[in-house]
């Protein structure tokens, strides 16, 4: 099931479980009531999530158009969007589940123009195609890369660490919560305590998706990493991520016309550069990421005398390595 009741239910029983859960920030609860913990689960499992708060509930199904906004533009800023709920109802929150919305939407045509590449334009050896393909992908990496720095104009650094983080973090041993979380009345967990990673932006497919195409390959622990994240995807999205990942990427398409099996030496070192482009921005796109985790995450760390060490995101991973890994994997993919 996919339906618009459904993922706005799933939305909703997520906020309310996290906020009964996290909100005394030293006291947490360590179970549901069945009351919450039953049509939680049934949602989330219906949508094919597990029953935690991830990334797509607030981020892709928590929105509309901002009022008298002409459906049929194409959305690319923060303020043409508004949250239909939050758990603090500060702008900080809106402006944060906002800028993972506009990121994915700008990325969304892409997505899909990336399924017909693969699908028809590079089997059909369509050159035109995957130029025109690459060069879309290249505007749009930078589109995505201001929503992402626009990140810092209406969320502010101490209230995200301090106010909203704390709220998106799932249960189990990376959290306060290290024997996980007891999900009353669900008879699939017998009374077990349970743990789940929290909300990350990891959790999205667009990037991933993206990667897929391109033929960006990460290192031993980034790939683990995201392919852990998977299991907090809606299955519709894992399938269709799984699907595009199984089918050769650009990146084997270029080195294989490279060969001579392909255009004229003009034409491929045109789209070659296009590629590479891509990848420029897409690694661009990433520092953007890393550069927003200093000044959110470890400088408040530090702050407020919280270990920045080795510091965790609320899906787990470790931040700088993982951010950092992923740069590098991206830049070693060009040709």
């Amino acid at each position: 099931e996919f339906s618009p009741v459904l993922r706005r239910t799933y939305v909703i029983l997520a906020f309310i479980a996290h906020s009964y859960v996290w909100c005394k920030e030293g006291e947490p609860r360590k179970s549901l009531p069945a009351a919450l913990a039953v049509p939680f689960h049934l949602a989330a499992t219906r949508l094919g999530l597990p029953p935690v708060l991830t990334s797509t509930g607030p981020d892709l199904w928590n929105e509309q158009l901002a009022l008298r906004l002409d459906p049929a533009l194409e959305v690319k800023n923060q303020s043409q969007v508004r949250c239909l709920t939050t758990m603090t109802g500060t702008k900080d929150e809106e402006w944060f589940y906002l800028s993972s919305h506009v990121i994915q939407r700008i990325a969304g045509p892409a997505v899909l123009a990336g399924y017909d590449l693969l699908a028809k334009g590079v089997p059909q050896a369509d050159y035109e195609a995957v130029g025109d393909f690459l060069s879309d992908c290249a505007e749009r990496l930078v589109a995505m890369t201001a929503a992402m720095r626009r990140l810092s104009n209406h969320c502010a650094p101490a209230v995200f660490y301090n106010i909203l983080r704390p709220l998106l973090r799932g249960f189990g041993p990376a959290t306060p919560l290290t024997e996980g979380l007891i999900y009353n009345g669900v008879a699939e967990y017998n009374g077990r305590p349970q743990s789940f990673a929290g909300a990350s932006a990891a959790q999205s497919c667009a990037v991933p998706f993206l990667d897929a195409v391109l033929g960006v390959a990460h290192g031993e622990r980034e790939a683990a990493f995201l392919q852990e994240m998977r299991r907090y995807m809606p299955a519709r999205h894992r399938d269709f991520l799984v699907l595009i990942q199984a089918q050769p990427s650009l990146r084997q398409s270029l080195l294989k016309w490279r060969t001579g099996s392909g255009p004229g030496p003009a034409c491929l070192e045109s789209v070659i550069q296009k590629y590479n482009t891509c990848i420029d921005n897409l690694a661009e796109f990433r520092r953007s990421h890393w550069k927003l985790v200093g000044t959110h995450i470890l400088a408040p760390a530090r702050a407020f005398a919280d270990s920045a060490a080795g510091a965790k995101g609320t899906g787990g991973s470790s931040l700088e390595d993982f951010l950092g890994g992923t740069v590098r994997s991206t830049l070693a993919a060009k040709i």
